[in-house]
């Protein structure tokens, strides 16, 4: 509550009736800090814009309403991937997928969209 309002103290019992003084966050490239970012000020509704983060969970308006990015979703970069594997006619694919969220969910994605194609 301090970062919103200021640095008097803060009641439990009590709302922020001030104008939060941030007014948007830009930055945390990397979709898991996001995600960590938006998680403690989402409540508060404060925009939050990032230059890197891809992660097609990000793009869940319900569940991150105040998130902007400047940047494309990797939904479409594994929806391309599939139409890659689809054009070329293989069959069999391996792929390796970093263990953050831009790994899970792109992984998810690519395989959703290939078993679709």
């Amino acid at each position: 509550m301090a970062l919103m309002n200021g640095n008097e103290e803060t009641l439990s019992d009590t709302s922020c009736s001030r104008p939060a003084a941030v007014q948007a966050i830009i930055g945390e490239s990397g979709s898991s800090p996001t995600i960590a970012v938006l998680a403690a000020v989402g409540p508060f509704h404060i925009p939050v814009i990032s230059h890197f983060a891809t992660c097609a969970c990000l793009s869940n308006r319900r569940r991150f309403p105040s998130f902007f990015r400047t940047i494309p979703s990797d939904y479409y970069q594994s929806r391309a991937l599939a139409q890659l594997v689809k054009h070329f006619g293989w069959t069999w694919v391996g792929t390796i997928r970093v263990d953050n969220d831009y790994g899970h969910n792109g992984m998810a994605t690519f395989v959703e969209a290939a078993e679709k194609e």
